[in-house]
C-alpha cells in the first residue's frame, strides 16, 4: 500500500474530521504536541482552547449536550486530565457523550516513571463507558473514531483515550478512514409495551416523571402526545439537565427536588407512576431506599439495564429507543379501545391544567411581592430576566441554592431551552457549559445564571468567552457565600444554629475580601456591570443581548438562609 506523508496524530484527526468532527476543546502540553500540529492541517476544525481543564470538559459537554453529538476535549497527561476530572464526573453522571484525549509520555521511558507519566487508563476508568491507550501507531486513527462513535452509542457517556508520543509521531499508512456504525435500540418488547398500556389504560391518576432520556433523544414531542392522551401528570425529574417536557404544557406539573420527600409525594398522589430515563432516584441526604409502597404502579422506560430498578420495586421494566417505545405505547393504548376524549380523561386534563395555572400564578405572585426588595429578591431577579429572553433562549442553571427558581420560573419550550445542574453534584459546571452549548448553538442566545460560589470554580472560562468572541451572557447571583451549606447546616442541626452560630461556621462566607466580579471580568475582556437597585435587570439583559458580546451582570441578592437539602 503507498505511504502517506502523514503521521498517526495526523490520521486520527484526519479520522475524527471524517467522523464529523468541527470543534475540539483543550488545554495543551508537551505530549499532545503532535495532535496539535495535526489540527493546524484541518482548517474546518475549530480549536477552544480553556485556561483550565475543567473549563475544556465542561466546554466540550455543554457542546454535547446542546448539539447532540460527542464533544472532544484534548487534555495534558496526568496533571491536565486530573484537573478535568470532577466536569468529567459530571459529564458521566449526566450521561454525556464526551472524548476525552490526551497524550501519554513515550513508552520507551515510562518504566522510569517520568515527569507527567501515570496510569491514565485506571485515572477514569470508573467515569467512561470505555478506555484505551494505543499500542501501536497504526490504531491511533481507528481507535479515535470506536471512542468517538461508543461516546454516542445509547446509553451515551464519556470515553477516554491515552495516545503515547512515539506512536503519534509515527508514519502510517494512508486511509479512507474507519467507521463504526451506530448501533440503535429499538422499541421495548411488545409484550412489555402491552402491559404499559394496560397499566396506564386502567389507572386513575396517572404521572410521567420526564428524565434526562427524554432530554437527551429530543423525543419530547412523543412525550407531550403520550401524556396529552392518557391525561398524565407530568414532572421534570430531579437535577434535570434538560427541559424534558415543555413546561408551559398544562400536564406540566412541576420539577422534582432530590429529597426523599419530593419522591414520596409523587407516588403517593397517583396510582400508576412513567419514569422516563431518570438517572437521578436518591436524594443528598439518607432517607431510605424506597420510595413508594405496593399501591403504586411504577413503570420504569431506560435505555439500559444497569441500575434501572434503583430506588424502585418497578411493576414493570421498559429498555428500548424512548421515542419508538412511546410511540408504540400510545398505539396500543388506541388499539387497546382507550378513549383519549372520554369524560374522566377531559376532566384530568382540566383539572391538572389547572393546577398547572395555580402553579404558575404563585410563582408569578411570589416574584412580583418582592420585586422592590433590597437586596433584591433572588425570585424577583430571575422572573425578570427570564420574562425579557427571546423565546429561542438556552438558560443554563448552576445557581445551586437558588436553581429551583431558574427551574420553576422559565415556560422553556424545546428540549435545550434548559440546560439545569449537574446531577453529579459538582458545581462550577454552568459556566463552560454555557460556552460549549453556544458553540453547538451560534444563533440561539445562551444565558447562565451562575451563583458566585460556582462562577469562581471556573472563572478561567470568561477568558475563554472573550477570546473566541462567544456572546454568552453570565448572571452572577452574588450572595457572597456559599449559602445552600449554609441551609444545610440548618438542616442537619434545626434550631441550634440561629445566623449568629452560623457565623462561627468556618469555611462558607466570600465577603472578606468581597470578590469583584466586574473588574474580573474585564480583566478578561468581558463587559460587565453591577445591579444592586430594584428593576434594572430586564434593561441590563437586553442591553446585553443586544451588544453582541459576552457580558457579566453581577447582581447583589439577599443572603437570608433557609433549610434545604432536605
Amino acid at each position: 500500500m503507498e505511504q502517506s506523508a502523514q503521521n498517526a496524530a495526523q490520521a486520527g484527526i484526519g479520522a475524527l474530521r471524517k467522523a464529523g468532527v468541527t470543534a475540539v476543546f483543550g488545554n495543551p502540553g508537551t505530549t499532545e504536541l503532535p495532535l496539535m500540529q495535526a489540527l493546524s492541517g484541518q482548517p474546518e476544525m475549530h480549536y477552544y482552547l480553556g485556561l483550565q481543564e475543567g473549563v475544556s470538559v465542561g466546554m466540550a459537554a455543554g457542546y454535547a449536550a446542546a448539539s447532540g453529538k460527542p464533544g472532544v476535549v484534548m487534555l495534558h497527561a496526568v496533571p491536565g486530565v486530573s484537573n478535568g476530572l470532577s466536569h468529567y464526573y459530571n459529564a458521566f453522571r449526566n450521561g454525556l457523550p464526551v472524548l476525552m484525549i490526551s497524550g501519554q509520555s513515550d513508552r520507551a521511558h515510562q518504566y522510569l516513571s517520568p515527569m507527567l507519566y501515570g496510569n491514565l487508563e485506571t485515572a477514569t476508568a470508573a467515569y467512561s463507558k470505555w478506555t484505551w491507550e494505543a499500542r501501536t501507531a497504526e490504531e491511533i486513527p481507528v481507535v479515535m473514531v470506536r471512542a468517538f462513535s461508543e461516546a454516542a452509542a445509547a446509553p451515551s457517556g464519556p470515553t477516554f483515550l491515552s495516545l503515547p508520543l512515539d506512536l503519534q509521531l509515527q508514519p502510517v499508512e494512508s486511509s479512507d478512514g474507519h467507521v463504526f456504525a451506530q448501533p440503535r435500540l429499538g422499541a421495548a418488547a411488545a409484550s412489555d409495551i402491552a402491559e404499559c398500556a394496560h397499566l396506564l389504560r386502567r389507572a386513575t391518576n396517572p404521572a410521567i416523571v420526564a428524565g434526562d432520556l427524554i432530554g437527551r433523544n429530543r423525543c419530547e414531542a412523543d412525550l407531550v402526545q403520550l401524556a396529552t392522551n392518557a391525561g398524565c401528570a407530568v414532572y421534570w425529574e430531579p437535577m434535570s439537565l434538560f427541559a424534558n417536557f415543555p413546561a408551559d404544557n398544562p400536564a406540566f406539573q412541576g420539577v422534582l427536588f432530590p429529597s426523599g420527600e419530593d419522591f414520596r409525594r409523587v407516588f403517593r398522589d397517583h396510582d400508576v407512576v412513567l419514569w422516563c430515563g431518570s438517572d437521578l432516584r436518591a436524594p443528598l441526604l439518607y432517607d431510605g431506599t424506597l420510595w413508594h409502597d405496593a399501591s403504586t404502579d411504577v413503570i420504569v422506560l431506560s435505555d439500559r439495564t444497569a441500575g434501572i430498578s434503583d430506588g424502585f420495586a418497578p411493576a414493570l421494566l421498559l429498555v428500548g429507543d424512548p421515542a419508538a417505545t412511546l410511540q408504540e405505547i400510545g398505539g396500543e393504548l388506541g388499539l387497546a379501545g382507550f378513549d383519549a376524549d372520554a369524560a374522566h380523561v377531559r376532566e384530568r386534563r382540566e383539572r391538572l391544567a389547572n393546577a398547572a395555572a395555580a402553579r404558575r400564578a404563585k410563582i408569578t405572585a411570589a416574584a412580583q411581592k418582592r420585586a422592590a426588595q433590597v437586596p433584591l429578591a433572588p425570585v424577583s431577579v430571575i422572573d425578570e430576566i427570564l420574562t425579557a429572553l427571546p423565546r429561542n433562549a438556552i438558560v443554563v442553571d448552576d445557581a445551586v441554592s437558588n436553581s429551583g427558581w431558574v427551574s420553576m420560573c422559565g415556560q422553556y419550550g424545546d428540549a435545550i431551552s434548559y440546560l439545569g445542574p449537574s446531577k453529579g453534584g459538582g458545581i462550577g459546571f454552568g459556566l463552560p457549559v454555557a460556552l460549549g452549548a453556544k458553540v453547538a448553538q451560534p444563533e440561539r442566545p445562551v444565558v447562565a445564571f451562575l451563583g458566585d460560589g460556582a462562577a469562581m470554580y471556573s472563572i478561567q472560562g470568561l477568558w475563554s468567552a472573550a477570546h473566541h468572541d462567544l456572546p454568552v451572557v453570565f448572571v452572577i447571583l452574588n450572595n457572597s457565600s456559599y449559602r445552600i451549606l449554609k441551609g444545610g447546616i440548618l438542616t442537619m442541626f434545626g434550631d441550634t444554629h440561629d445566623a449568629d452560630a452560623l457565623a462561627t461556621v468556618p469555611g462558607f462566607d466570600l465577603n472578606t475580601p468581597a470578590i469583584d466580579f466586574v473588574a474580573l471580568a474585564r480583566s478578561c475582556g468581558v463587559a460587565a456591570r453591577r445591579i444592586d437597585s430594584p428593576g434594572q435587570c430586564a434593561d441590563a439583559m437586553r442591553e446585553a443581548l443586544a451588544s453582541g458580546k459576552p457580558y457579566l451582570l453581577d447582581i447583589g441578592v439577599e443572603r437570608d438562609v433557609r433549610k434545604v437539602l432536605r
